[in-house]
């Protein structure tokens, strides 16, 4: 018997609004292979499938491109986003319903120019992107409103042309001084400084313990520590690091920011950049072992993206992990049964 209890439900737009309103439609009582995720500063999704003959499975309810999905985890709000994406299966007579967390409406929103020219904090340039997508055109506001903004570093001149929001604002992220983001279940943009998430070090995840199927990943494909910034109007700034060159040899790359003069600026990406890439990637995947009488779990209610939390694994010279690991991404799927799996995928500090 499930330990929990889960709850799907549809959502439309109520018609004639103008602000994204929305209201229940249906609550889905048979849905399989339910699974749903979300990942820091990127888009989380959802799948599931229906049966062609349930009197839920309608062109009107699972409206592709316009209506909602709500997941309810013990009446407690855990996921939602848009409905993107149905395959019908005439032959196993089911539909494959795909899903992407509101962050996917930034995807498909274009900034054809924007230019500053004088020192403005990044976190207000995503907030105003933001804004003026969602009231841009009469019918374009899907209901997200702005909530914590957090004042992050700062660009002394922006410039883009014809580029889509969701990838000028992870860039931002990702810069020195950048920020985490994120669209609620509650659709409000927020965005964190300078970073999302909390120091969680009572929670362990423990090899052996409270987890299984650890995986890890050392990977030296992405090693970058000497890097060609190469901005506008042909400045060059060129950054290194000797003390990871006699470590890993030199390992080159190239970063372009087109919009970008500033010399001193460019530098600092660079170095931001270099911060990131000069160091082994490593990787950690694994899933959460159920909740029982003898043993101590954990599940989504109990942690979000950018959480900082504690990693044990020991087992033999390889893996060998005792170390607080942040949290990039959380997947759980259901049985039929709707006895949940709940999957990690966190990284070193």
């Amino acid at each position: 018997m499930a330990l929990t209890e889960y709850r799907t439900e549809v959502w439309q737009k109520i018609d004639g609004a103008r602000h994204g309103e929305t209201q229940k439609l249906s609550e889905l009582q048979f849905v399989e292979g339910l699974s749903f995720s979300k990942r820091l500063n990127d888009v989380g999704e959802c799948s599931f499938t229906m049966k062609l003959d349930d009197e839920k499975c309608t062109p009107e309810n699972i409206a592709i491109g316009q209506n909602e999905i709500k997941i309810f985890r013990n009446n407690e709000l855990v996921w939602a986003g848009l409905i993107v994406n149905g395959i019908p299966n005439l032959q196993a007579r089911d539909l494959q319903v795909s899903c992407e967390t509101y962050e996917t409406i930034l995807k498909n929103r274009l900034v054809e120019y924007y230019n500053i020219t004088t020192t403005l904090n990044k976190s207000y340039i995503a907030q105003e992107l933001v804004q003026h997508s969602q009231f841009y055109k009469k019918y374009w506001d899907i209901g997200v409103r702005i909530g914590l903004i957090q004042g992050s570093g700062v660009v002394n001149e922006f410039e883009k042309e014809n580029e889509y929001i969701l990838d000028i604002i992870q860039e931002l992220s990702e810069t020195n001084d950048g920020f985490d983001f994120e669209i609620t279940d509650g659709k409000a943009f927020n965005v964190h400084y300078p970073s999302k998430g909390q120091t969680k070090d009572t929670i362990v995840f423990e090899w052996g313990v409270n987890i299984s199927d650890p995986s890890v990943e050392y990977n030296a494909n992405s090693l970058m520590n000497w890097v060609k910034v190469i901005g506008k109007d042909g400045a060059v700034r060129y950054v290194e690091d000797v003390g990871f060159q006699k470590k890993f040899y030199g390992r080159q790359g190239v970063l372009v920011h087109r919009d970008i003069s500033d010399l001193d600026l460019l530098k600092e990406l660079g170095l931001e950049f270099m911060r990131v890439q000069k160091n082994l990637e490593t990787i950690f995947n694994f899933t959460i072992l159920p909740e029982n009488e003898q043993r101590l779990t954990y599940n989504i209610s109990d942690f979000e993206t950018g959480d900082v939390v504690k990693l044990k694994i020991q087992e033999g010279n390889w893996a060998r992990v005792n170390n607080l690991v942040r949290i990039y991404g959380w997947e759980v799927s259901l049985d039929n049964e709707g006895n949940e799996q709940t999957s990690l995928e966190i990284s070193q500090l």
